[in-house]
């Protein structure tokens, strides 16, 4: 599951050996400061990883720092409040970052509708002379 709160841009799986911890995987360091925090565990490090960074967590422990951002949520607009915070080099990379997903998604939505409009044309092809389904 990938999941992007203000403070990071977070891959959380389940572990392999435990499944009731999960593991939060993030690409910078700083984006698990929060989940380290909260559940008091450690950031660890492996540099060959896909995710270098990665904290393992509790899921019932995950649910409740999710469960803590949700009421913490005090925005209309996720991509402008990434751009009012702090400026930190770090930040300014995660807000560009955020970004390039949005417009990910956007064309994504475009794609899709596409999809959806090419299906309805065809579906329209099949209609027989008296307008009966063929």
């Amino acid at each position: 599951m990938w999941i992007f709160t203000q403070t990071g841009f977070l891959s959380v799986v389940e572990h392999r050996d435990d499944r009731r911890c999960l593991i939060v995987r993030a690409r910078a360091q700083e984006d698990l400061k929060d989940i380290a925090e909260f559940a008091v565990q450690q950031v660890m490090e492996m540099p060959e990883a896909d995710y270098r960074f990665r904290v393992e967590v509790a899921r019932v422990t995950f649910a409740a720092f999710m469960r803590s951002k949700i009421s913490e949520l005090d925005y209309p607009n996720f991509k402008q409040r990434l751009h009012e915070q702090k400026r930190t080099d770090v930040a300014i990379e995660r807000e560009q970052f955020a970004y390039q997903i949005w417009r990910a998604g956007e064309q994504y939505q475009r794609v899709v509708e596409s999809l959806h409009d090419e299906s309805r044309d065809l579906g329209s092809d099949l209609v027989g002379v008296s307008g009966e389904d063929v």
